[in-house]
């Protein structure tokens, strides 16, 4: 897992690679995965969050927290994408 820092960006249109679920979570936290496979996780809420990326076909990720401002992205996670959820 790469966690990185930083002014954190809106995600753009769901699209094939586009935004997806994001159970019992505010919208200002936003999940996307994209053409390569990596999963992208962005928090543009003024506090923290924990999560954890929901896959099908493969293990649920653990739970994670996000802090405000700040971005994770997960390196081609196996399975396919379904979304995040709240822990």
């Amino acid at each position: 897992m790469m966690v990185s820092a930083g002014a954190a960006h809106a995600a753009g249109p769901s699209d094939a690679e586009g935004d997806v679920s994001t159970q019992g979570l505010p919208q200002c936290i936003s999940a996307r995965d994209d053409a390569q496979g990596d999963v992208h996780v962005v928090n543009n809420c003024g506090s923290s969050y924990r999560y954890k990326v929901v896959m099908a076909f493969g293990p649920d990720l653990s739970c994670e927290t996000v802090k405000s401002g700040w971005s994770h992205t997960y390196d081609d996670p196996y399975g396919r994408f379904d979304g995040i959820q709240a822990c």
